[in-house]
């Protein structure tokens, strides 16, 4: 019999959190955050996204901003922000999508417009920023 033993250095754990909402011109948004633990505990991945959704809880579009990070038990960096978006009703169309970092903030920003017969009838700007503290704790 062989066994094999591998090193657990750099192993991942997700972790979920999750928020429910709040009301805006009829819609109302959903946040969760997602984040990866690594062993070195002094990097983290993680996500943030914001899900707009109408009265009867249907998704119809969402924005994301994923962050990388450092964080050593006395200051934490952001070193990489991006963005992600996601049309989920062929009404909305995601536009000027833009992300940056700052401190230990990630942040992304994106516009969702929904059309009638073509005619644009909302805009809702979306502005999601994950930040991650001293202790590698992502809000």
């Amino acid at each position: 019999m062989l066994v094999a033993l591998l090193p657990v250095n750099n192993v991942l754990a997700l972790e979920e959190t999750s928020n429910v909402t709040y009301y805006e011109n009829g819609y109302y948004f959903e946040t969760s955050i997602t984040a990866l633990n690594s062993e070195a505990r002094s990097a983290k991945e993680g996500s943030k996204t914001v899900y707009c959704k109408d009265s009867s809880g249907k998704t119809l579009w969402t924005v994301t901003v994923n962050g990388r990070f450092t964080y050593n038990g006395s200051t934490s960096s952001c070193t990489a922000a991006t963005i992600s978006t996601s049309v989920k009703d062929a009404n909305w169309k995601i536009t000027n999508k833009s992300s940056s970092k700052t401190g230990n903030t990630a942040k992304a920003t994106a516009t969702a417009i929904c059309y009638l017969n073509g005619n644009p009838i909302n805009s809702q700007t979306k502005t999601v920023t994950l930040k991650c503290n001293a202790n590698g704790k992502l809000s």
